[in-house]
């Protein structure tokens, strides 16, 4: 919920202009969300691991990093009043965009383990 408060901050304020890039920079965005995170996941499926296990890396490979990134930003591209920073707000955009296409991404992945635990606890009971 925080990462999304931030993202609608960052466009109610113009900080970040997701139409000044294109679509090539969102859909590369996407693509690296989507492939790291079926790519973290591929080995324990081929091992057999069980299936939270996989879906756990693969939520963990998906969100992790956001805080970190989004520190390092500020830290190496602080922003100043007096300045626009096209660089900083490019870093930015591409945190923030992929923080929002990681929640997004991470959405099937949830529903899938929710549904995994529903069953379990069907056959448990």
């Amino acid at each position: 919920m925080v990462v999304a408060v931030v993202i609608t901050g960052a466009l109610g304020s113009e900080r970040i202009k997701p139409r000044e890039n294109g679509w090539q920079v969102p859909l590369a965005i996407i693509l690296f969300c989507l492939l790291t995170m079926q790519g973290a996941m591929a080995p324990f499926r081929i091992l057999g691991w069980p299936k939270p296990d996989c879906l756990a890396v693969g939520i963990e490979v998906t969100m992790r990093n956001m805080n970190l990134a989004l520190l390092l930003k500020s830290l190496l591209f602080p922003a100043k009043e007096d300045m626009v920073d096209p660089i900083g707000n490019g870093v930015l955009f591409v945190i923030l965009f992929y923080a929002g296409a990681a929640m997004v991404a991470g959405v099937p992945l949830m529903l899938n383990f929710r549904r995994m635990i529903g069953k379990e606890q069907l056959i448990t009971s």
